[in-house]
């Protein structure tokens, strides 16, 4: 009789629970790795030297800010073994980074239609956390 009654009270208050709230993250892009190349091999109409930077972080920060102030309806970025690029709608590739190392420098160099000395600027701003995008 006790077991019955226990019973009844659990189900009586599993009726009587209200559903918790789920809270959910969004999910983030996880990027391939980028292998850097030697400098020799970079190619591209510009180079970036950012001398102690590790090449993850360079890339992160640059895939961040080309995801949130440069990427617009229908584009995406691409990923290669030693290289991303911002692809257009069309998937054709609008800039094209590639990355090198030497020691504790990072080289970048920078190609594509989209490229221009303002947004060599703005991804070096991007790497030191100075960009004014986000």
């Amino acid at each position: 009789m006790i077991r019955a009654a226990l019973l009844a009270a659990g189900l009586l208050l599993s009726a009587c629970a209200q559903p918790q709230p789920v809270s959910v993250l969004p999910i983030q892009p996880i990027d391939p790795v980028i292998t850097p190349v030697d400098f020799k091999d970079l190619r591209g109409q510009s180079v970036m030297v950012l001398d102690r930077q590790e090449p993850d972080f360079v890339v992160q920060r640059m895939t961040t800010y080309l995801r949130q102030c440069k990427t617009g309806p229908g584009e995406r970025l691409g990923f290669r073994p030693h290289s991303v690029s911002l692809l257009g709608a069309n998937n054709a590739p609008r800039l094209s980074l590639m990355i090198a190392q030497r020691g504790p420098v990072t080289g970048v160099a920078l190609d594509g239609p989209d490229f221009s000395p303002a947004v060599q600027e703005e991804l070096a701003q991007a790497v030191e956390g100075r960009s004014t995008c986000l």
